[in-house]
């Protein structure tokens, strides 16, 4: 059986999890500011996500999930679906 080449494989072989600080490092200056925010009520940065060409930061509380835009504003789920 050949090797598979790198654009034959599923994508989630592909996909490499970012670190934490790869993460925060995807973040606007306004973003960091309300995502350390929100650190102190129990949020923490789950991923970043760039969606129509914006990274979208998405904190995660228990099962509470939000999002922080480029702008650093507050936002719920609606209209993201999450990967498995």
């Amino acid at each position: 059986m050949s090797a598979l080449k790198k654009e034959d494989q599923p994508l989630t072989t592909l996909r490499a999890e970012r670190s934490h600080d790869e993460h925060f490092d995807n973040l606007s200056e306004d973003q960091w500011m309300s995502v350390y925010n929100h650190g102190k009520y129990g949020y923490s940065l789950k991923f970043v996500r760039v969606v129509d060409e914006s990274p979208l930061a998405v904190l995660q509380k228990g099962e509470e999930l939000i999002t922080v835009n480029h702008a650093g504003d507050i936002g719920d789920m609606s209209g993201i679906t999450l990967r498995s």
